[in-house]
């Protein structure tokens, strides 16, 4: 079974408590995963880090095209499927294309 971590400061860390939740697949029931149970010690660490990174980085003065390019590069990467930019009410946001299994209720 998998077990992800929290992704903080460009690498992988596992939550300060230690404590995992498990993932159910509402389809099946069954359990595919365990995922890192966050706290208040593991977000105030993102969230430094994320300060750290956006002062210490190009990322404050980039304009909108570059920042799209780079959150498109980024999803596509993590998501492994290419996906389009949608404007809704002046803002932007990741359209990604669906593939879902039905099955026909008894």
């Amino acid at each position: 079974m998998k077990t992800y971590n929290h992704y903080i400061n460009d690498e992988w860390v596992e939550p300060s408590s230690g404590v995992y939740l498990d993932s159910e697949n509402p389809f099946t029931g069954e359990i595919w995963a365990r995922v890192a149970r966050g706290n208040a010690e593991d977000a105030d660490l993102a969230v430094k880090a994320a300060k750290e990174a956006f002062e210490n980085s190009d990322w404050a003065d980039m304009r909108l095209p570059s920042a799209v390019s780079v959150w498109s590069d980024l999803l596509k990467s993590l998501n492994g499927k290419p996906f389009a930019w949608k404007k809704s009410s002046g803002q932007f946001y990741p359209s990604f294309p669906l593939r879902m299994k039905t099955r026909r209720l008894p």
